[in-house]
């Protein structure tokens, strides 16, 4: 399948023999190599053309009497088909993603609006308890009664001019 899909003659059907060069050139040796023996048998053409020919019977190619195969059009139909359907996995899956991303932005920015009403309503209390607190120093100010001269006051000496030079 994959060497029909990758000599692209979708117009034009492929030669047997182009398709047998062109599997060979995709596989490796590991995967010609027959692991019932050890040794190395090579290209075994028997093996491909039953692997044609099921893949014929599946219906997922059509072979021709000039020697000649191409991707049957319920193969093509099919992968057009399962191309069509991961385009739309992807696109529900982008879609969803980005109402995931859309839904996170919108929580984070609810949780910072939040702790931004917590952090001003803290700041008005704290200055509703300062006005409390001045208010309070300024009543106590005013109610206070007038105080004597302490004790350091009444022995304070103030020299006074006894004489005046000026006359």
């Amino acid at each position: 399948m994959k060497a029909l899909e990758s000599l692209h003659d979708y117009h034009s059907r492929s030669n047997i023999d182009a398709i047998r060069r062109h599997t060979q050139d995709i596989l490796t040796e590991d995967h010609i190599r027959n692991y019932s023996t050890q040794k190395d048998e090579g290209w075994n053409d028997v093996v491909f053309l039953q692997t044609l020919k099921a893949m014929f019977k599946k219906g997922e190619v059509d072979l021709f009497n000039k020697s000649t195969a191409e991707l049957s059009n319920d193969y093509k139909k099919k992968r057009a088909d399962s191309l069509l359907q991961r385009l739309t996995d992807a696109e529900e899956r982008a879609l969803f993603e980005r109402w995931q991303y859309a839904q996170r932005i919108a929580q984070e920015q609810a949780h910072q609006q939040e702790v931004l009403r917590a952090q001003l309503l803290q700041q008005e209390q704290l200055r509703a308890q300062l006005q409390q607190t001045s208010s309070l120093r300024k009543h106590k100010d005013k109610d206070a009664p007038v105080r004597g001269r302490s004790e350091h006051e009444k022995w304070k000496i103030v020299p006074k001019k006894i004489y005046d030079h000026s006359t």
